[in-house]
């Protein structure tokens, strides 16, 4: 299966969250597209933002595309379930 994605946070205050967001990646930001974006890549093909509008802070927006192959017919195993199963 092959996924990539785009996954968007609106933000209060940019600055602050760009602090926040290099503390949790270890890193700081990939690239800045313009002043009220900062992007890092997470993963090959997976790439998390965040942006400058505080009238949409604490909602988020995210992309998923790709191939999707999904379990054998019969399988009873979900991904639903995989992600229970490891508590995610």
């Amino acid at each position: 299966m092959t996924v990539d994605m785009f996954a968007g946070v609106p933000v209060n205050g940019l600055d602050a969250a760009t602090a926040w967001y290099e503390r949790l990646f270890g890193a700081p930001p990939v690239f800045r597209p313009d002043d009220a974006e900062a992007v890092w890549e997470i993963a090959e093909h997976r790439y998390m933002y965040i942006e400058a509008l505080p009238e949409r802070a604490g909602n988020a927006v995210h992309t998923l595309f790709g191939r999707f192959r999904g379990p054998p017919r019969g399988d009873r195993r979900t991904r639903p379930g995989a992600v229970r199963a490891r508590d995610l």
